[in-house]
């Protein structure tokens, strides 16, 4: 069987939407790009490419292309350090507490059953690189917008606008997909199509779906997933992709029937397993496919050693229907080990090309930046504001509020030239303060009283401290020019600080008085 391996580099956000989104205005997109999506928008080119034929007539080479099972298009999955990425089994478990540990063992349940393990839950990662018990689990990055529709796009009123939300793949993910051929000219009439770019899922007018075609390879010998030859305690049988079982009740039937056998000598032992609503979307003649529900990728099933013959199944390249777009692949005896230990994901590094920006656009690089850094420090002043503990024994409101006056006199004047103590509103306040002093000295926030608080942000203006932002890895960066913490939003942010926390202070005194 040939295969064409491909790696897409998404350039924008990506909808591959998924039937079941939540809200009626809302999609959410698959983790991965069906094969289905990638085998249409193939079709689409294949069309204009020999507009002038019967491209897809049942006996033209288009229809054995892209409606013959001679040639399968299988689901592109993330792919972020080069290797093509598999759903993570569902009989993968670690304590509750441990699901985000990236160090904590897993069980796999499908090889012994750990009755021990308190409260299982699968690990976080939807996907998982997987050989010689190590396991390295990932789960792609999402992007959440919200768009606003009106029929005057001028005019946005609560009775003549809908807002609806897309969580989309988020653009800079790779994703490598395959499509198996039975005839090495096929594929490469499908590799000739790809071309360096390809629109795919929805949305293309709001700026999602473009995608860079980054490499495309044809392997005459291709392996989905490393199996164990030797594993004698059972046959493990784990979705490499959705399992649309058709007529059939369960898996044992589906496998059955591919075996051609009536029934299987034992039904499985024991199921890991989700379903998964899945539909489609027919471009030409733009209505969706029905939908059905399908076994999830990941699941698993264990069956006795000698429930049918494990090697006539391994000859099987699809189990269920609509094998031409992807469904219904699966692994045999992929996962054997009880106990799996993870490893820390580790993206793969991309050669950056050095660029030579001009004046203009190195000064707008830099505008690009300091606006991201803006928006995190927004983020982290109300984190910051949120995590500090204020004592039950508080200044009075009225003291509260002159210190926030003073710091937004302060703030209004930090880009005074003409001012050499930015925040100097706020110290002419507290040098001032006389009976009220003592209600700074007897509150605390934290270890410190409120008054040495206030006293050492106004001195110290140690955003970056404050704000973690000490390393500078974690500043934004936009074309090579790297965002800074200048002095002018170092007062900035003290004084937004300070504000916030007597803001919070106030809130906190009201609070009290009600009870």
């Amino acid at each position: 069987m040939n295969a064409l391996v491909y790696i897409l580099h998404l350039q924008e956000p990506l909808l591959a939407t998924q039937p079941q989104s939540g809200e009626e205005n809302s999609s959410t997109s698959f983790d991965f790009v069906p094969g289905s999506m990638v085998r249409g928008a193939l079709i689409a080119r294949y069309r204009r490419k020999y507009a002038d034929e019967n491209s897809l007539d049942p006996k033209s080479r288009g229809n054995r292309l892209f409606f013959q099972n001679g040639v399968r298009y299988l689901n592109a999955y993330p792919s972020p350090a080069g290797t093509r990425l598999l759903p993570r089994p569902l009989s993968w478990q670690v304590r509750k507490n441990d699901a985000d540990n990236r160090e904590s063992p897993i069980a796999d349940f499908a090889v012994r059953v750990d009755d021990a393990l308190d409260n299982p839950k699968n690990p976080s990662g939807e996907f998982c690189y997987y050989q010689n018990s190590l396991a390295e689990l990932y789960s792609p990055t999402r992007q959440v917008n919200v768009h606003n529709t009106s029929d005057d796009r001028n005019r946005k009123a609560t009775t003549k606008s809908n807002v609806f939300r897309y969580e989309a793949l988020a653009a800079g993910e790779l994703l490598m997909g395959v499509i198996l051929a039975e005839q090495s000219d096929d594929a490469e009439q499908l590799q000739s199509l790809f071309g360096e770019e390809l629109l795919l899922g929805g949305s293309h007018s709001a700026g999602y779906g473009r995608v860079e075609v980054v490499s495309t390879t044809i392997k005459t010998e291709w392996q989905e997933y490393p199996y164990t030859k030797t594993f004698k305690d059972g046959i493990i049988v784990t979705l490499l992709s959705d399992l649309i079982a058709g007529d059939a009740r369960s898996l044992d039937q589906v496998i059955a029937k591919a075996l051609g056998v009536i029934e299987l000598t034992h039904q499985h032992e024991r199921a890991y397993a989700k379903l998964r609503l899945v539909g489609s979307f027919n471009r030409k003649a733009r209505f969706p496919w029905i939908q059905q529900w399908a076994l999830q990728a990941g699941s698993v099933f264990v069956y006795a050693p000698n429930a049918f013959d494990v090697s006539l199944l391994r000859e099987l390249s699809g189990l269920g229907e609509r094998t031409l777009d992807g469904f219904g692949r699966f692994a045999v005896n992929w996962h054997t080990q009880p106990i799996i230990t993870q490893q820390p994901f580790t993206p793969a590094v991309k050669d950056e090309q050095t660029v030579t920006l001009s004046e203009t656009s190195q000064s707008l690089a830099r505008a690009m930046a300091q606006r991201l850094l803006r928006a995190r420090l927004d983020k982290k002043l109300t984190e910051r504001v949120t995590s500090l503990s204020l004592s039950q024994m508080l200044p009075n409101k009225a003291q509260l509020s002159r210190v926030r006056t003073a710091a937004r006199q302060a703030l209004a004047r930090a880009t005074d030239e003409a001012r050499p103590q930015p925040l100097k509103d706020i110290t002419t306040l507290l040098n001032e303060l006389k009976r009220s002093r003592q209600q700074f000295e007897g509150a605390r926030i934290g270890s410190q009283t409120l008054l040495e608080w206030i006293e050492q942000r106004v001195s110290q203006r140690d955003v970056a401290n404050q704000f973690d932002f000490n390393d500078e890895s974690k500043l934004p960066m936009v074309a090579g020019q790297r965002a800074e913490i200048n002095d002018d939003l170092r007062t900035e942010y003290t004084a937004r600080l300070i504000d916030g926390v007597m803001k919070k202070a106030i809130k906190q005194q009201q609070a009290e008085e009600i009870r």
